[in-house]
């Protein structure tokens, strides 16, 4: 069950890196 909540936090944050990334 933590496993699964870490990845639905980490996907998200992920993302947003990519379009910090991405933007800057």
């Amino acid at each position: 069950m933590k496993g699964i909540i870490l990845w639905l936090m980490g996907v998200p944050l992920i993302v947003i890196i990519l379009l910090y990334m991405f933007v800057f």
